[in-house]
This record gives structure tokens, C-alpha cells and sequence, in this order.
């Protein structure tokens, strides 16, 4: 005979509870293992794609002019401001 709950909330949360149950014994399966460790597999294959290198710097007239400018310091600025 099924078991009878008091309200609607009490028969969501017994069936929220035996779909846990339910994945937690197919999870300690054989099955279950495997289709677990191919779920990580693909995850981890997925997350290691998303890695890009990053890209060779490009070196462009503009760049080697900022790496030669000189920066004053602050210091400088204030003297001249005044």
C-alpha cells in the first residue's frame, strides 16, 4: 500500500527525496561509475579545450614607442603644475 502524506508539499519533498535515493544507488552501480567517470572525462576534456594559449605578441611601431617613453613621475608633475 503507498504510503500517504499530509499535504502536497510533503508528497514534492517525498518525491524530490526518492529521485536522490534513486540516483545515489544507480551511482554506486557499475554502470552508474562508468557513465560518472565519462561525465568527468568529458568535462575535463571541455575545460582543457577552453584553456587558449595566449596570443604572440605583436610588436608594432606604436608599442616599441610606449616602451620607450618616459613617464613622469609624480613628483615632476606636481613642480610643473605650480
Amino acid at each position: 500500500m503507498r504510503q500517504r502524506y499530509c499535504s502536497e508539499s510533503c508528497r514534492a519533498g517525498a518525491r524530490k527525496w526518492l529521485r536522490w535515493k534513486a540516483q545515489q544507488r544507480y551511482r554506486r552501480s557499475v554502470g552508474g561509475k562508468q557513465k560518472r567517470n565519462g561525465q568527468n572525462q568529458r568535462y575535463r576534456e571541455r575545460v582543457k579545450a577552453r584553456e587558449l594559449p595566449e596570443p604572440a605578441a605583436v610588436v608594432t611601431e606604436n608599442s616599441v614607442r610606449a616602451e620607450n617613453a618616459v613617464v613622469p613621475s609624480i613628483r615632476e608633475i606636481l613642480v610643473v603644475s605650480r
